[in-house]
């Protein structure tokens, strides 16, 4: 979800963006706007635009990584490299016992 304020000194947020099922893309003629756009059909699409080429780079780096897909997938990975260790470990006491 991606939160949004009226002013960078507001309390509250006034509204929120679902950021599930989204694209996040740069502009072709412009190094500090980005747009996310939704594939639903009437779905709105948000232009952004950042102070810098770097800033708007995070920018984009971050929200591609805030969705659940993208975290699950991580999730996933890291829970089958965790797997792959125990595995090594077992496989080295093993071959420890057998000494």
């Amino acid at each position: 979800m991606l939160f949004y304020y009226h002013n960078p000194h507001d309390a509250e947020p006034i509204g929120l963006i679902v950021l599930e099922g989204c694209s996040i893309n740069s502009c072709a003629t412009d190094n500090t706007t980005f747009s996310i756009t939704f594939q639903c059909e009437g779905s709105r699409t948000y232009h952004l635009c950042a102070d810098d080429e770097e800033t708007c780079s995070a920018w984009i780096n971050s929200l591609q990584r805030s969705s659940y897909g993208y975290l699950r997938a991580q999730v996933d990975r890291m829970h089958d490299q965790v797997l792959a260790l125990e595995k090594k470990k077992d496989m080295y006491v093993d071959h420890i016992a057998r000494r």
